[in-house]
């Protein structure tokens, strides 16, 4: 039997464009093609010369490119305390940076590279990235207790820490190349700011919004997830669906770009987190409403009775149920009963 009917399906590419289309609407920019990013730093001094080099080597037509850098500078005047509230601000603040591809030959060619240290010293970045996953792997799929995952949580903290004294070093070997080649960037792109141009427009943050695409996306994706067998059979799954569809419209454009690209499973987490925290608010309802039921005089649920019997069943480390040895206990019986007989 044929069906005609069309399937959709979620994909991250799609995804990523929506929450970037997003972005732009909380963003002040005079062109179009400004509001398109080529690469993405969470620092200015990251700006090195490694990666504006392999640019123009997969592009040689090009004559400019955008560089996105994560700052909050433009917005602290206008926080209280001088703290950033990602709650009232939504998303964080960015800028993009207009670099011509003949401004960077001539600081490339008056300033010390070295292409090569920063090169190693990235490709060591991705090695202990790959170890810190292989780590949270691990931790998931064998399902580890509290006391077994230790080591390999110290082994991310070392890794996190290598991570950092690595990214400083990469920002003191590119530290005189970006300092020279942002004195000749423009800013074409102001975050969480309002105006026709940047120098004319003001702090901002109550323009922007999600976009139809990524809001459908959301409802969508919450559907999906719901129809799944860990959470189809409750009776308030509507809740659930509503507590995640608020969160996710809340936090969708906290998703850096910097740190990852996988937007699917940014959201996808989301979810499944308010879907517990649902189920969790429900039952600790609900064990409470049956507390009070056994104060008047009810007997306990059949649930909480089957949950007191499994509080009693222990599990060697091989996973094996321990059953207590009762065959004393089963001969004193049995010879009580052939004493009554012969009485």
């Amino acid at each position: 039997m044929k069906f005609n009917e069309k399937r959709y399906f979620l994909k991250n590419s799609n995804l990523l464009a929506e929450v970037h289309n997003s972005k732009l609407t909380y963003c002040c920019y005079e062109k179009p093609e400004y509001g398109n990013y080529d690469i993405i730093c969470k620092d200015y001094l990251l700006i090195t010369p490694n990666i504006i080099l392999n640019f123009f080597r997969k592009n040689p037509n090009r004559d400019y490119i955008i560089v996105r850098v994560m700052t909050d500078e433009h917005v602290l005047p206008y926080c209280k305390n001088g703290k950033v509230n990602l709650q009232e601000l939504k998303m964080k603040p960015f800028k993009h940076f207009l670099i011509y591809k003949s401004d960077f030959e001539r600081i490339y060619s008056e300033t010390e590279a070295n292409l090569d240290k920063i090169e190693q010293l990235n490709t060591k970045i991705l090695n202990i990235k790959e170890q810190k996953k292989d780590n949270n792997r691990n931790i998931r799929l064998n399902r580890l207790e509290k006391d077994k995952q230790i080591p390999f949580k110290e082994d991310n903290k070392k890794c996190d820490e290598e991570i950092y004294n690595i990214t400083n070093e990469i920002k003191r070997l590119s530290e005189t190349f970006s300092i020279n080649i942002m004195k000749n960037a423009k800013e074409v792109l102001r975050s969480h700011w309002n105006g026709k141009t940047i120098e004319s427009g003001h702090f901002d943050v109550s323009q922007g919004k999600l976009s139809d695409g990524l809001v459908y996306m959301i409802i969508m994706l919450v559907d999906q997830f719901a129809k799944s067998g860990n959470w189809s059979g409750y009776t308030y799954l509507d809740d659930m669906k509503g507590a995640a569809l608020v969160h996710l419209c809340d936090v969708a454009l906290k998703f850096e770009e910097s740190e990852s690209t996988n937007v699917f499973s940014y959201l996808t987490q989301i979810a499944s987190n308010k879907f517990t925290a649902t189920l969790n608010s429900e039952k600790y309802q609900r064990r409470i409403k049956s507390k009070m039921m056994q104060a008047v005089g009810y007997n306990p649920t059949f649930g909480e009775i089957v949950d007191e019997e499994f509080k009693n069943i222990y599990y060697d480390d091989e996973g094996n149920e321990i059953v207590d040895d009762d065959s004393d206990d089963l001969e004193e019986s049995s010879d009580n009963e052939t004493t009554d007989e012969n009485y």
